[in-house]
């Protein structure tokens, strides 16, 4: 009882150390190490979840079996989720959990995009001794902690994974996988790939079989934060790279099509799109087939956004890994890792 009473004070004083200091405790202080490890541990899943900007207790629901250390390494390649949606346009109606759009204006007399409220991450630099370190130390860590890794998140995943340099190069962004029991699974591992999904929804006026106008028309792309969310389609300026579901074409500088790209698609349909850090590529997928590469060559300096440009009354959802995908993302990862 004094034991736990001891433990919950520790954490609430040691919860104003930053992480540099949390590890800097950990080093001088013997009795820390060997006696308040679970501690230490909670203290690094709060830090963790705050990178992500997701809830505490969900890191703790899924990734509670995991050490200490191997959180402590995680951290430094920890990005926030896009968690929310942002937007200049009155007519347009957010769902209570920001993650769903309406457009209520008339179709075909203006356009208006929707962007996420985070980034994606670029690749990260490896030119840093620090940096060489942290793989080194995560490189360490994963490897021994692989096999837990594998039972209690990645379940569905190849025996065999790489761990080398190249993909600690890169970031971790939680996605959720699908579960066979209530229990929230979900992938942290370092990747090179930034994605997220579009699902076309019909409203509740348009649920009696109406059907869409021609002219209707949803974009789903990625821009920087000078796109003019309140006048454009993801596609039409420099800014911006965008598939078009009114004709399955794909956009890039001065609305002009660059070429035939994939199927059209609308109400019913999942649009996925995703970007290569590393290849410099940004792909699509649909109703979770891989579409394939529609743009190379993007500049790596880019800050890009999730940018969804919405020119019909159908209610868009855009889910950015806090719902399993309909794409089979781990397999494209494992895959491009091969």
């Amino acid at each position: 009882m004094m034991n736990d009473l001891i433990e919950d004070s520790l954490e609430i004083i040691i919860g104003y150390l930053n992480p540099t200091e949390l590890v800097q405790l950990r080093a001088i202080n013997k009795k820390f190490r060997t006696e308040y490890d679970s501690v230490y541990k909670r203290t690094w899943q709060v830090h963790i979840a705050k990178k992500w900007d997701i809830p505490t207790e969900l890191v703790r629901k899924t990734l509670g079996k995991l050490s200490a250390e191997c959180f402590k390494s995680l951290f430094p390649l920890c990005k926030p989720i896009v968690g929310r949606i942002y937007f200049d346009d009155r007519e347009i109606s957010l769902s209570k959990s920001e993650s769903s759009a309406h457009y209520l204006g008339k179709v075909g007399e203006s356009n208006r995009s929707i962007q996420g409220n985070v980034p994606f991450p670029r690749r990260r630099s490896k030119s840093t001794k620090q940096t060489s370190i942290i793989f080194s130390s995560i490189n360490s860590v994963f490897a021994s902690a692989y096999g837990m890794m594998n039972r209690i998140i990645c379940t569905a995943l190849p025996s065999e994974t790489c761990l080398d340099e190249n993909q600690f190069s890169g970031y971790s962004v939680p996605f959720a996988l699908n579960s066979d029991n209530d229990t929230p699974k979900l992938y942290i591992k370092p990747r090179m790939v930034a994605y997220y999904e579009v699902e076309i929804l019909s409203s509740n006026a348009q649920e009696g079989g109406e059907t869409p106008r021609a002219l209707e028309c949803v974009a789903v792309g990625l821009a920087t934060a000078a796109f003019m969310k309140n006048k454009r389609l993801p596609g039409w300026d420099n800014e911006s790279y965008g598939y078009h579901g009114d004709d399955g074409a794909i956009f890039h500088g001065r609305g002009r099509q660059l070429a035939e790209f994939g199927p059209r698609f609308s109400r019913g349909d999942v649009v996925g799109c995703g970007l290569h850090c590393e290849k410099h590529t940004i792909f699509y997928t649909l109703n979770g087939k891989l579409l394939g590469n529609a743009f190379t060559d993007v500049p790596e300096e880019l800050e890009l956004f999730p940018t969804v440009g919405i020119d019909s009354n159908g209610i868009v959802h855009l889910n950015f890994g806090m719902e399993p995908f309909r794409f089979d993302l781990v397999s494209y990862l494992e895959n491009d890792c091969a």
